[in-house]
Order: structure tokens, then C-alpha cells, then sequence
């Protein structure tokens, strides 16, 4: 099975939910500005990042 997640958002969108979802794990008060020198390019952060995104913008595509 394959699973396509498309995430159309900015960068600044996905660093907000990364930061959203750090303070979630972490219990910080973290915002996009103390994490603007991530890369957006860690499985780990991008996907514990998507419940904090809105779903407008996101598809999800499941191949058999």
C-alpha cells in the first residue's frame, strides 16, 4: 500500500504547525520565529506538524 500526502501550504504555515506541535510534545512556548532555521524536510517534524495544519490544502491519495 501507498500513501501520497500532498501538504500545498507555505513554509511559514508548516513551520507554525511544527512549532505548534513541538510545544504540544515539549510542553514549550515555542512560535515559527524560534524555529525559522528548521528545514521543512524532517519526516518527523512535517508529520507530526499535519494536525495542527487546517485540511484545506491537503490531499491524501491511497494506492493498493
Amino acid at each position: 500500500m501507498k500513501i501520497i500526502i500532498e501538504i500545498d501550504k507555505s513554509e511559514i504555515e508548516i513551520k507554525k504547525a511544527i512549532a505548534k506541535s513541538w510545544n504540544s510534545r515539549f510542553s514549550d512556548e515555542l512560535t515559527h520565529k524560534d524555529i525559522s532555521e528548521v528545514k521543512v524536510s524532517s519526516k518527523e517534524n512535517i508529520l507530526t506538524a499535519i494536525p495542527f495544519l487546517d485540511w484545506d490544502g491537503i490531499t491524501i491519495e491511497v494506492e493498493k
